[in-house]
């Protein structure tokens, strides 16, 4: 984990992964605004996490394994079974979804 973070809870550790990865409407100065006024981040976790912001829009995280915890990224690989079904293997953990 970065050591900027380790003084958050696990609560405010999953708002910030929440915001970072599902708020696609607020700009990174509102962003940067509610970690600072609501989370009481420090100024300095606040820009961390805001700079972490454009991995989160574009990559897909297990909860958990996000940025802030490990660097590991999971994949989704689509196959396409004889039934036509779509399903998504996780390479991570060999499992079929």
């Amino acid at each position: 984990m970065n050591p900027i973070f380790n003084n958050l809870t696990q609560e405010i550790l999953e708002n910030i992964e929440d915001q970072l990865a599902n708020n696609e409407v607020s700009t990174n100065e509102e962003l940067w605004d509610f970690f600072v006024e609501e989370l009481e981040m420090t100024a300095e976790q606040a820009d961390a996490a805001v700079a972490l912001r454009h991995k989160y829009l574009g990559q897909i995280f297990s909860l958990g394994t996000a940025l802030y915890f490990k660097t590991r990224r999971y994949r989704l690989t689509r196959t396409i079974k004889r039934s036509n079904r779509i399903t998504f293997y996780f390479p991570s953990n060999n499992t079929y979804s």
